[in-house]
């Protein structure tokens, strides 16, 4: 669940031979508090607080969708996209669609550390709620913001975004039990900072992250949580099966 980087992983998880659906989160919503709106509007309905944020984009139909996808799921992968946040100025209510807003009716707030680790640390509650003891996996989405209202650039406000989602991961991961990190975003800001462009190659955009790093990425996410097994017992060639390491481990 996520950004468009969480599509991207979810492409490459099928490809490499993984069953994975993904739920796409507009990149203006896509702040940790909307995640956790979203999640209590999925569990919840209309007798969710926060209905009025989602009802109009999300029917009941894809709604129960969702729901079933997470109760059948054996991992859940949440990539944190942004950390900067837009409220209306006058009733301080969040906005999930501030690029059709003016900007003199909205004010640009960067969350701290331990509102994220409360909005992360709902997700998950509401999460084990519909799969128990699903285990999650963090990662902050490498992809930059497009724009900003917090300061004149976007640049410093993309740096503080991402910093703050990231310094949050430790004490998420510290208070909640099966919950693992997969530095995705240090893999393209920070390692493909040394081996040549990590964005734009395909497209020649240059927030878009290369195929074929995302591909790598996702390739040591794999080994790095699953592991091959063969099937037991049959009359045919044993075919792989894909199980989670928390499995074996249980």
């Amino acid at each position: 669940m996520g950004s468009c980087f969480a599509l991207n992983v979810a492409n490459s998880l099928r490809r490499l031979g993984v069953a994975a659906e993904s739920h796409r989160i507009h990149e203006e919503a896509n702040s940790p508090q909307a995640n956790a709106y979203l999640l209590d509007f999925l569990l919840n309905g209309s007798r969710s607080k926060y209905r009025s944020y989602f009802e109009d984009e999300i029917s009941e139909a894809n709604r129960e969708q969702f729901k079933t996808s997470i109760a059948a799921a054996d991992i859940f992968v949440m990539t944190l996209g942004v950390g900067i946040s837009c409220f209306d100025r006058k009733s301080k209510r969040l906005v999930l669609r501030p690029n059709s807003r003016e900007a003199s009716d909205s004010v640009w707030k960067l969350a701290a550390p331990d509102e994220i680790l409360k909005s992360i640390s709902t997700v998950i509650k509401i999460l084990r709620l519909l799969r128990k003891h699903i285990p999650v996996v963090v990662t902050v989405s490498p992809v930059p913001l497009y724009r900003s209202f917090l300061t004149p650039s976007a640049l410093v406000d993309d740096c503080m975004s991402k910093a703050a989602l990231r310094s949050a991961v430790p004490s998420i991961i510290e208070r909640n039990e099966g919950v693992y990190y997969w530095p995705s975003f240090e893999l393209f800001r920070w390692f493909g900072s040394h081996i040549g462009p990590a964005f734009g190659e395909d497209d020649s955009l240059p927030r878009h992250p290369n195929s074929k790093l995302v591909e790598l990425a996702v390739d040591s996410f794999i080994r790095a949580f699953f592991v091959e097994r063969p099937e037991s017992a049959g009359g045919d060639e044993p075919q792989p099966e894909v199980v989670l390491i928390s499995d074996l481990l249980a």
